[in-house]
C-alpha cells in the first residue's frame, strides 16, 4: 500500500471527512501534529515528512532560504484570521509596543499582521515579537498574559472573545482575498513520489466533493469526530470549492512580502509558485 506522511497543525477538513467516509483506503496517511512553520520547514527538508498543511505564504519564506517548495493545492478559501488583544488592550494604538506572538519571525500569518501594523503606521521594529508556534501555544501565551496581541483562528477566536479579550483586526474584512492554507511539497518529492502524491490529492479532491455535496452530513460527521461544532462550522464555511490555489491569493501574498521589503531579487510569480499537475484539471 502506498503511504503518505503529513504534518499539520490540525487534522484539516478533507482528510477528516475522507477517513470517515473511506475515501483512499488504499493510501496509508501518517500524520504528525506539528508547533510550529519552521518544524514544518525542518521536517520537509529532512524528508521525514512529504507534505504539509500549511499557511501558502509560508514557501515564500522557506524558498528565500533555499528551499524547493511548491503549493500543489488550496484546501481552504481562506483561513478566518483575527487579532487578538488582551483584556488589558482596547486600542490599535497600544499595539505600538507591545509583545506580539507569532509562529515565526517569517512565516506562519506573520505577513498579515506585518503588513496591518504598516498600514496603521505603526513601526514593527518598536513591538516584541515572541516566535511561540502554533495556534494553541499563541492562544495559551494571551490567556496566560505572556504576550498582549496575537492572530487566532477558530475555535480559540471565540474562547478568547469568551475570555475578554478584544478583536483589533479581521483579516478577511481587510483583505477578502487572503489566501487559506494550501497542500504544500519539495519539488525533490513531487519528482520522487509523484504516483503517491497523485493518490493524495486524489483522497482530498473526492473528499472537497463529497462535502460539498454532504454539507449537513459533514457537520455531523466533524462533531462525531470530537471537532467543536463552532469549529467545524467554520471548516465548512471556508473549504476550497476544489483544490486549484487562487491567482488573486497568491498574487496578494507576494505583494505583501513585496511591500514589507522581504523579497529577494527577481520577485517569484503564481507560476513558480504553483504546481497543479496533480490536480485532475491538472494542467499551468
Amino acid at each position: 500500500m502506498a503511504a503518505i506522511r503529513q504534518t499539520v497543525f490540525v487534522m484539516p477538513l478533507p482528510l477528516i471527512i475522507a477517513d470517515r467516509i473511506s475515501v483512499g483506503k488504499d493510501l496509508a496517511i501518517s500524520t504528525t501534529l506539528t508547533q510550529s512553520s519552521l518544524e514544518q520547514e525542518r521536517d520537509l527538508r529532512s524528508d521525514a515528512v512529504d507534505v504539509a498543511v500549511t499557511a501558502m505564504d509560508n514557501i515564500l519564506a522557506w524558498n528565500r532560504r533555499g528551499g524547493d517548495f511548491v503549493i500543489l493545492g488550496q484546501i481552504e478559501q481562506t483561513t478566518p484570521l483575527t487579532l487578538w488583544a488582551a483584556p488589558s488592550v482596547r486600542t490599535i494604538a497600544e499595539l505600538a509596543t507591545a509583545r506580539l506572538a507569532v509562529d515565526a519571525a517569517d512565516s506562519g500569518f506573520v505577513i498579515v499582521l506585518r503588513a496591518f501594523l504598516k498600514q496603521q503606521g505603526i513601526e514593527e521594529e518598536r513591538c516584541s515579537w515572541l516566535p511561540l508556534g502554533g495556534v494553541k501555544q499563541r492562544y495559551e501565551a494571551l490567556l496566560a498574559g505572556r504576550c498582549d496581541a496575537t492572530m487566532l483562528g477558530p475555535p480559540f477566536d471565540d474562547l478568547a472573545r469568551q475570555s475578554g479579550c478584544h478583536a483589533l483586526l479581521d483579516v478577511q474584512a481587510s483583505w477578502p482575498q487572503f489566501p487559506g492554507q494550501g497542500i504544500v511539497a519539495r519539488k525533490a518529492t513531487m519528482r520522487n513520489r509523484r504516483a503517491t502524491l497523485r493518490k493524495y490529492i486524489e483522497a482530498v479532491e473526492t473528499s472537497l466533493s463529497w462535502i460539498h455535496e454532504n454539507r449537513e452530513r459533514a457537520l455531523d460527521v466533524l462533531v462525531e469526530a470530537q471537532v467543536p461544532q463552532v469549529a467545524a462550522r467554520a471548516m465548512l464555511r471556508t473549504a476550497a470549492d476544489d483544490l486549484r490555489p487562487t491567482t488573486a491569493g497568491v498574487d496578494l501574498l507576494i505583494q505583501m512580502r513585496s511591500e514589507l521589503g522581504l523579497l529577494d531579487g527577481i520577485a517569484p510569480d503564481y507560476k513558480s509558485l504553483v504546481d497543479v499537475t496533480l490536480l485532475s484539471t491538472g494542467h499551468s
